[in-house]
């Protein structure tokens, strides 16, 4: 499809290519393909001078440093990747954003920062929809769970879910309601 999509000088199509080719390699393990064809995709969405086009370009660059080791790279990139979709209309890539911070933060030991981020990702993804949302939780799960500083403890499990939820509607322990 991206050869047919470069062939046809269709740089929106050859980006969404590559974007599918990017979560491919990536769950492959296959890190330097997959950094190969995102900055494929970073070529495509410039030419089609589309900015939506970039939305997760730089956050998916990120993921792939930082998986490498490469944290103070990843850094960078999440912050231009900010500047990126700050601009944008639809709020998803915001959220993808606050994803891949808590993500960072997380492998850091950051518990507590990534625990923040990504509350903030999973309330834009609940805004959108469960069926958003339901691809993203499992790494606040993880961050809940794994041992370290702030609020970890015994019946987490729960409160993953409860993040799922959003705010309670009904009772609320701090106001003793």
């Amino acid at each position: 499809a991206l050869a047919l999509a470069t062939a046809a000088h269709d740089p929106v199509e050859a980006a969404e290519d590559c974007a599918c080719l990017t979560v491919a390699y990536f769950w492959q393990g296959a890190f330097r393909r997959c950094s190969d064809v995102l900055v494929q995709r970073l070529e495509f969405a410039r030419r089609c001078h589309d900015p939506y086009q970039l939305r997760h370009v730089y956050t998916w660059l990120a993921m792939v440093h930082w998986f490498q080791g490469g944290f103070g790279q990843a850094e960078q990139l999440l912050d231009q990747a900010q500047a990126i979709v700050e601009r944008l209309a639809s709020r998803e890539p915001m959220a993808y954003l606050h994803l891949g911070r808590g993500g960072l933060a997380h492998w850091r030991g950051n518990y507590a920062a990534a625990e923040a981020s990504l509350r903030e990702a999973m309330a834009i993804f609940r805004e959108i929809g469960p069926s958003a949302l339901v691809w993203y939780l499992g790494l606040l799960g993880l961050n809940l769970v794994t041992p370290g500083e702030g609020t970890r403890g015994p019946g987490l499990p729960g409160r993953a879910g409860d993040a799922a939820r959003g705010p309670s509607r009904g009772h609320d322990a701090d106001r003793g309601t």
